[in-house]
């Protein structure tokens, strides 16, 4: 067995009282360069070396390691990985999937056998191999870029590996759970929430920032050298002068100046999220809607439905996530009042079990006008597309005009050009955070021209809520004439509500 030779590990504050945790989710926001991926790998090292032994005298763990794309999972994670766990003790398999086995013998006569999965969740399909695979651990790196789906199918996923012995009452986790490491994200993204309002099982740890923010006498923001920060002397690497190496205090400074550079030319909001460690509204690519859309189309008060006017729907029905977006249209106004995301649930059930009943509750005696996903795949199972599924609970349906994402988000556009043309139930979160930019497009290069983007929005959390917006804002604009009669509701005795 090949003798273990590791690199120094010299963890920092943060990452004393990260390790020391045993809540069952916890993550570490800080902005770049901090050693937040290098903390990460060595939890999962020290989490497999004091796993409990089964009765062979083995420790086995086996560690899932995710991130949002196989081309990031190459270049960063693996690389990190393969930083502290030498390549030579544990080499990675390069091909899908993409594993690792560290093995060896401990101090105390048992040995330890460490299993890494690498795996980039990059669609739906992705995500569902996931909920066949069982894990010790899991660790999300960057997990702003991950949709909440993800993170929430990674908790189902842990604590299944290695299984209880009940002859010897041995084997089993002894700890389990799901860490990650992000820069900040948006203020309305999970990772955010969930600092915001933390559970007895999560913590968030935050590491502090390079720099002290302060407003000189010109109202100028200036940047001054934090003591506290970490990670620095590891950073801006130089050779030793001389053949005489770098003090401490020499390799901090250099440190200090690795960020300097990255404040040149920076805006603001870059500056607070991947330098300051801020939550901000970077959301890792380009807002769909950026240009058009503004917070005060968000009602600040409850938007109730008003009888007498149908309630529109646009609805996405693909795989198993459906999604509503509930609309009235009055005096030319779209209102969105409610919105309804299903996680794993086909699309029967949902509507018998869901759908039905919050129209009855909130919206009785409302006539219902559904607009679908014009793709409208059969149900498997029953050979029925959801139209037909639709109908036969009631509910007047049909798909709407188009699948183009082109048209449907112009359609949607419509409605946000036009002065108080859109207006949003505040409870009606997704949306949104959506709208705010967690519906946006992936950053692919930075060409001679600048940066690129994707044609068409990432698949995440808010996509399937505003591919409904969009059916039911194309339903809308470019209904059968029949469906457009329809529309043209008659004025209500009562007052406008908003």
């Amino acid at each position: 067995m090949a003798q273990i030779v590791m690199p120094t590990y010299n963890p920092s504050r943060t990452a004393v009282e990260f390790h020391n945790s045993d809540h069952f989710v916890r993550g570490v926001i800080a902005g770049v360069g901090t050693g937040k991926s290098v903390m990460m790998i060595q939890e999962l090292l020290r989490r497999g070396f004091n796993q409990d032994p089964g009765a062979d005298g083995v420790r086995r763990t086996r560690m899932g390691l995710v991130r949002a794309t196989y081309p990031s999972l190459r270049t960063t994670t693996v690389k990190t990985f393969s930083q502290w766990v030498p390549p030579l003790l544990s080499p990675v398999r390069q091909t899908a999937p993409m594993t690792a086995r560290f093995t060896g013998a401990l101090p105390d006569g048992t040995h330890f056998d460490m299993e890494f999965i690498f795996i980039a969740l990059e669609n739906a399909q992705d995500v569902q191999k996931l909920k066949s695979m069982e894990f010790t651990m899991i660790f999300i790196n960057e997990a702003r870029e991950v949709a909440f789906e993800v993170y929430d199918t990674c908790k189902e996923r842990v604590g299944r590996f290695p299984t209880l012995d009940p002859l010897t009452g041995l084997g089993g986790c002894t700890y389990s759970g799901v860490i990650f490491d992000s820069n900040p994200p948006g203020e309305d993204h999970w990772i955010a929430k969930l600092d915001r309002n933390p559970t007895e099982s999560s913590k968030i740890f935050h590491q502090p920032a390079p720099f002290i923010e302060k407003v000189n006498a010109k109202g100028e923001i200036e940047y001054h050298d934090n003591p506290l920060a970490e990670n620095l002397e590891y950073l801006n690497q130089k050779p030793m002068q001389n053949g005489v190496p770098w003090t401490m205090e020499q390799r901090r400074a250099f440190g200090y100046e690795y960020y300097r550079r990255m404040l040149d030319g920076k805006p603001k909001h870059y500056i607070d999220t991947e330098i300051m460690g801020k939550y901000g509204s970077n959301f890792d690519g380009r807002p769909v809607y950026q240009e058009y859309w503004a917070d005060d189309m968000v009602c600040s008060y409850p938007l109730e439905a008003k009888y007498g006017y149908p309630v529109i729907l646009g609805i996405d029905t693909t795989g198993l996530n459906p999604a509503v977006a509930f609309g009235q249209l009055e005096m030319g106004v779209l209102q969105i009042k409610h919105e309804l995301l299903a996680l794993d649930m086909p699309f029967v059930p949902f509507v018998r079990d869901v759908l039905k009943p919050f129209l009855a509750q909130h919206y009785p005696g409302c006539q219902v006008v559904a607009y679908t996903d014009p793709a409208n795949p059969r149900d498997s199972n029953r050979g029925e597309t959801p139209v037909q599924v639709l109908r036969q609970y009631g509910i007047q349906a049909q798909n709407a005009p188009t699948n183009k994402f082109k048209a449907r988000l112009d359609s949607v556009i419509s409605f946000l050009q036009r002065r108080g043309g859109l207006l949003i139930d505040k409870r009606c979160e997704k949306i949104i955070d959506g709208f705010r930019g967690g519906y946006h497009y992936r950053p692919l290069k930075i060409s001679g021209v600048g940066q690129t983007f994707s044609s068409e929005p990432v698949k995440n959390e808010f996509s399937h809520l505003h591919d409904a917006v969009q059916y039911l804002c194309n339903g809308i604009r470019h209904g059968s004439d029949n469906q457009q009669n329809q529309h043209t509701y008659r004025r209500s005795a009562s007052k406008r509500v908003y």
